[in-house]
């Protein structure tokens, strides 16, 4: 008897996939906005104010407005007293033409004398008047500001392992036949 033997190897198959890596990287943004501190400063400086007008008055020297009406009174009783004066002229020269001479040198040497007193005193007399309004300092701000907005970065990982799969693509097989009809069993 005859035998056949057929023989099929097993086989494995291999499926493989690389490593990969895959990165989508959205960056950081930020955003920044600001508003400088703002100051303003309003001053006025401080003051003296001094008043002499009580001093000024006894020393003899005036304010505008006080010197207006005294040359004002001064004017009107200089044109009174030249009116009187040119009317005494006048009566002066109808003596002389009466002959009354005498009277008249009396009268002329009179009004050429005059007398002076002399006093001593201490001028000004009064204390000037100091009066001290003091300065204003206003200092206003407003305050600066700084905004900032962050839109955070991602990172997207879409990567992939790799893999190795083992699979039996074909099992192992042996087949044994019989051929013939005849069986030899001595030999």
């Amino acid at each position: 008897m005859l035998l056949r033997i057929q023989q099929s190897w097993a086989q494995i198959g291999l499926n493989s996939r690389l490593a990969q890596v895959k990165l989508k990287i959205k960056e950081p943004r930020l955003e920044v906005k600001s508003n400088q501190l703002k100051v303003q400063i309003d001053q006025e400086g401080a003051r003296v104010e001094c008043d002499a007008t009580q001093c000024r008055d006894e020393v003899g020297y005036k304010t505008v407005s006080r010197l207006r009406q005294d040359n004002r009174d001064k004017a009107w009783r200089t044109s009174m007293d030249y009116i009187a004066n040119t009317a005494a002229n006048g009566d002066m020269l109808a003596r002389i033409e009466e002959n009354s001479i005498g009277d008249c040198m009396a009268h002329i040497a009179a009004q050429a004398w005059d007398d002076k007193e002399f006093v001593f005193n201490r001028v000004p007399q009064s204390p000037v008047d100091i009066t001290v309004i003091p300065g204003r300092l206003n200092i206003s701000w407003q305050l600066g500001e700084v905004k900032a907005r962050l839109d955070k970065g991602t990172v997207a990982n879409n990567s992939t392992l790799p893999e190795l799969k083992v699979y039996l693509r074909q099992k192992a097989d042996i087949k044994i036949e019989y051929v013939g009809s005849t069986v030899d069993a001595y030999r």
